[in-house]
């Protein structure tokens, strides 16, 4: 298996110097080079854009010039991928003492809010929504040697040194999505869900061809699978490959079936609008739009990017017939909700002093969801443990759900963390 992630190493060189030269650009009217999220090739990477400016979905930027996407879940946190981040320690990520500093920024269009927070010593500018972070954290699973750092665990959150009272949060899912009663030959597990990040582009055909402008790109897709990456050797290969704990993938659908590359892996037709994801994107939401569901009325977070697959060695990674894959937020609620650092609380009856903290008591983050025994998507917590990176069952197309630990031993695909593929092959990083 060869593995690459989708955190954007190309950026990983130009570091600061990437969007101070844009300046300099900006002032002789010279047009950015790319976007973010591949569209099929009946769109256009402009396409795509996103036209909703600050939605809670921001950039992360690196000051040694990582590039990934994250999701505001309360004013002062932000999730993303762990693969993002867990290259160094947590007290490396700095704005002081030679450390990284990190910023997360949510306009549609980041550069104005990066250039600023670069220019001005890293400092937060609410008024362009660009936010310095003051402490990150990722789950310890995610440096297990075997998952190459965003295999399994891919799950990190960030805070915020001031709040972003402005920018919308977003909900997040804690229970699985019910496996549906069947799966249909154009809509397969039935799941609309939408993509969303500030990676690399291109089309369907060329892949992520096209480097990252710093916008924002959305597509739609359908939810192909929830199931490990041994489940897909399994079916593809007739073996495992020894990492079993459950993902939620797509696939990107040639809309004329022309491609030689996509063989439908999970049985769907593609959407209008149809895309994937690419480098940059990772850490990016899976989000289960309420416009397109019956399951609940509002939008919800279900899964954090972690990279994605390709099958054949001429294949392009984000191109048709290649995969996503995300880590589904039940999996590592416990972790989520024990790293917020965010609380809300709330008065006890009757008189106290303020300054008395046995008279506030913590409330239930508004932001969290499960589906309760009756199929209704309600503001709670799970009641059993997150099983982590040993997974379980539940929406799939095709096979059985994974069960233990990785062994450590390869997959027969090419992976990409970051946002958006694998094959089976050796592995490579890719940012």
């Amino acid at each position: 298996m060869r593995i690459r992630k989708n955190g954007a190493e190309m950026l990983a060189r130009a570091g600061r110097s990437s969007l101070l030269a844009s300046v300099a650009a900006a002032a002789l009217s010279i047009a950015p080079a790319a976007q973010a999220v591949v569209p099929n090739d009946n769109l256009s990477p402009e396409d795509i854009v996103d036209g909703t400016d600050v939605n809670g979905v921001g950039i992360m930027y690196r000051d040694d010039g990582f590039v990934c996407t994250g999701t505001l879940i309360n004013p002062r946190t932000v999730i993303f991928a762990a693969h993002c981040v867990n290259d160094l320690s947590t007290p490396d990520y700095s704005t002081v003492n030679g450390g990284v500093p990190v910023a997360f920024a949510f306009q549609s269009d980041a550069r104005p809010g990066l250039i600023d927070w670069i220019s001005n010593g890293y400092r937060t500018n609410t008024a362009l929504s660009v936010y310095n972070v003051n402490n990150i954290a990722y789950h310890p699973d995610s440096l297990d040697p075997p998952a190459l750092s965003f295999l399994y665990g891919d799950v990190a959150m960030a805070t915020l040194d001031t709040p972003a009272a402005d920018v919308p949060t977003w909900m997040m899912l804690f229970s699985a999505l019910p496996a549906p009663a069947a799966i249909n030959e154009t809509t397969g597990t039935g799941y609309h869900v939408t993509v969303t990040g500030y990676g690399r582009t291109g089309s369907g055909t060329t892949g992520n061809s096209v480097g990252i402008d710093f916008r924002r790109k959305t597509a739609e897709n359908f939810l192909g699978m929830l199931g490990s990456l041994d489940d897909i050797d399994s079916f593809l290969f007739g073996a495992p490959g020894g990492y079993t704990q459950n993902l939620y993938q797509t696939d990107f659908d040639d809309p004329d079936r022309e491609n030689p590359f996509d063989f439908n892996a999970f049985k769907d037709d593609a959407l209008p609008n149809e895309g994937n994801t690419a480098g940059g994107d990772s850490g990016g939401p899976l989000i289960l739009d309420a416009a397109n569901n019956t399951l609940s009325d509002e939008d919800l977070v279900i899964g954090v990017l972690s990279g994605g697959s390709r099958f054949f060695g001429p294949q392009v990674f984000s191109s048709y017939g290649t995969e996503s894959f995300y880590q589904p937020l039940y999996l590592f609620w416990d972790y989520i909700v024990a790293t917020n650092p965010y609380r809300y609380v709330t008065a006890k009856d009757g008189d106290g002093n303020w300054e008395d903290a046995s008279h506030w008591e913590t409330t239930l983050d508004p932001v969290y969801r499960v589906i309760n025994e009756d199929g209704e998507v309600v503001n709670g917590l799970p009641t059993s443990p997150g099983a982590g990176i040993t997974g379980d069952c539940g929406a799939r197309a095709h096979r059985s759900c994974g069960g233990a630990r990785t062994s450590g031993r390869a997959a027969r695909g090419e992976h990409v963390a970051g946002g958006g593929h694998y094959r089976f092959g050796r592995a490579q990083h890719r940012g």
